[in-house]
Order: structure tokens, then sequence, then C-alpha cells
């Protein structure tokens, strides 16, 4: 296990992983912002040392809210007799079939952004006046983007608090007919010589990683950009995680609960997010289903 912690939020004393010679622990290098490329920049990180310092075949990422909800040695066939080299669940944004999605995914990955700087007033005002402020601001951001469409203003969901952004329509980007660009799911499953083609494109092509440092949420695009175009791999376009997006406007998936124990060891996944403290015992459920009563 290759934990990979930024110490700006708080600091993990490494001393706790002393007696886990199979756990590495690993420090970010700058501050990681969910929505720009730092989350993106960071896992390639983490593939690289993984890649020049352990002897593995495959490499699945995993949040502090993951759990296991199948058997390890399941997991394990499965990687082991699937015939893919990753895990993978992705589309292009042309064939988007949603209009919705297909439109937000253009104006993250088709626009190139930078982030309106924050006086930090608002944030010492009440709570009601900044509700009321994000609001008039979304409105304003709405009515401009209705009149033209080469400059948007782009506002991540309130509960995520990121600053706003500006972005122009590229008028150039990386992608093309050979090459398009995709939306994808940001759990995956990939292995060594998957992992290996992503980073050998991405040093060989390092104008593509600076387009993606100005797009918003690359997360959701980059790797897969890379992989799922990639025609000498054999990527299997689903997730082997179990996620529930009951409200895909909030920015968060559903925290998962003692009521939905017999859908996760159905669902064909192997491990879920989200999982929060509120309900422990789903934990214990999981537990004593997949690995037996405590003894």
């Amino acid at each position: 296990m290759v934990v990979y912690h930024d110490p700006s939020t708080h600091r993990l004393d490494p001393d706790l992983f002393a007696d886990l010679p199979d756990v590495h622990l690993l420090t970010a290098a700058e501050p990681i912002i969910w929505g720009d490329i730092t989350l993106e920049a960071a896992r390639w990180r983490v593939f690289r040392w993984i890649l020049d310092n352990l002897d593995v075949d495959w490499v699945m990422l995993l949040s502090e809210q993951d759990y296991p909800v199948a058997p390890a040695a399941e997991l394990h066939a499965h990687l082991a007799g699937g015939g893919a080299d990753a895990y993978l669940y992705g589309m292009p944004i042309a064939d988007i079939g949603d209009d919705e999605l297909r439109r937000e995914c253009e104006k993250r990955y088709l626009y190139q952004y930078v982030s309106l700087p924050s006086s930090g007033i608002e944030r010492r005002l009440p709570g009601s006046w900044q509700r009321r402020l994000k609001q008039l601001r979304r409105k304003a951001f709405g009515a401009v983007a209705r009149l033209q469409r080469q400059v948007l203003f782009y506002a991540t969901p309130e509960a995520l608090d990121l600053p706003s952004r500006i972005g122009l329509r590229a008028r150039r980007t990386p992608f093309d007919a050979d090459f398009p660009c995709w939306l994808n799911d940001s759990w995956f499953v990939a292995s060594r010589t998957a992992l290996t083609h992503l980073l050998d494109h991405l040093d060989a092509h390092p104008e593509l990683v600076r387009y993606y440092e100005r797009t918003v949420i690359p997360l959701e695009s980059a790797t897969a950009t890379v992989l799922l175009n990639d025609p000498t791999l054999t990527i299997t376009r689903t997730s082997l995680h179990e996620i529930r997006w009951t409200d895909p406007r909030s920015g968060r998936p559903d925290v998962f609960t003692t009521d939905d124990v017999d859908h996760l060891l159905t669902s064909g996944a192997y491990f879920a997010r989200k999982f929060g403290s509120a309900d422990i015992e789903v934990l214990d459920r999981l537990d004593a289903m997949i690995f037996g009563p405590a003894r």
C-alpha cells in the first residue's frame, strides 16, 4: 500500500507505519487542490514512484473513504484472468448522450482557465450573505455565458468551496479524430503495462500536460484520454468500484449505510465508496459477510 499524503492539511506521523514494511508513505511535493491539475499530477507522481520502486502487476486507486465489498482473492483472480491492461470506465465527450453532461465536459476541457483572485472579504461575511453573494455570482456568470460562447465563468458546487475560474475557448486543442477527449471515472485499476504507457506518453508530450493544467477537473479526463486512445492497450471500460450518485450536482457521491449492505455485496464490485463515520456498523456488517465472524 502506497499512501500519498498532503502535509498542508495536517501532518501524518511516518512512525505510524514503522512496523508495516508493505506500507509506503509519500509526502506531497505541493498542496493538492481538488479540481485542478495538482490532484492528477499527484497520481502520476505515485504511479512513477511505484514503477520505480515496487514489483507490482496492478495498481488500484483507493481513498480513505473506500472499503472492500468482496474478498481480495476474488479481485486478484479477476485481474489475473480478465485479459485487460486496465479497468477504466470512460467515453469520448463527443459521444455523451446526455446534453447537459456533454456541455459540462466541453466547458471543462475545450476551454483554458485561470482562477479568479479572492480578497478574502467574502469569507468574513455572515453565512447568509455568503450564500446570497454566491447565488448572485452564479446568475451573473450564467448571463455572460448565454450572451456569447468564447468566454466562460466556471463555478464548482458550493459544497466544494473552490475559487471560480474564467476561461477562453481554446483556439487549438490536443484533440482530434484520432485522439479524442475522453471523460472517465476517476477510480480505476491499471496494470504495470498501462501505467508505463501512460507515463511514457506524458513524458513525450509535455504540451498535453500543459493544456490540461488550465482545464477544470483534469482528473476526470487526462489519464483516460491517454490510455483509451492507445491502440496497443486492451482497456475494459467498466469500474470495479461501486459509487452511487443520487445528486450529481452536489459534486459528492452518496455515503453508504447499513441499509446498502445487500446492494453492495451483490454489486459485482470489489470496493465501494463513500463511507463515513456516522454509520460504522456498515463496515462491521461487511467484514462479517466478507471475512467471516470475528474470533
